[in-house]
């Protein structure tokens, strides 16, 4: 839901709250650019996806090779559904580079999850 919900925004909603969060980063990190910032927060809600994903997979089978690229590829797709929402929102575009950061974010949190879960 929140994915989808700041994927709803429109171009000025969404610029607002990126400078909201922009200048909360902004205070640990001075030097860093905006659209870091932006990058990172789609890694960051693409992990969280991961990490549910992966934790409710887990919940019901035992995650092997074939449960680790069905949680992959269910993020995949995920991510580029959120990016072709976004071509009907007005001010925004769905773009590529997002989805492989989406991406990125969802093994990364995958990962972790699977990580944790075996050491403890």
């Amino acid at each position: 839901y929140v994915i989808y919900f700041f994927s709803s925004q429109n171009g000025s909603a969404s610029e607002s709250t990126s400078s909201i969060i922009y200048n909360i980063v902004k205070t640990y990190i001075p030097n860093i650019n905006v659209l870091i910032v932006r990058k990172l927060a789609h890694f960051i809600e693409f992990s969280v996806l991961g990490i549910i994903i992966t934790l409710l997979y887990k919940e019901y089978k035992c995650i092997t090779n074939k449960g680790f690229i069905l949680i992959f590829l269910l993020c995949i797709i995920f991510a580029s559904f959120d990016e072709l929402h976004q071509l009907f929102i007005n001010e925004r575009a769905g773009k590529i580079t997002d989805v492989v950061i989406d991406s990125m974010g969802s093994f990364f949190g995958i990962i972790c999850t699977l990580f944790f879960k075996k050491k403890y």
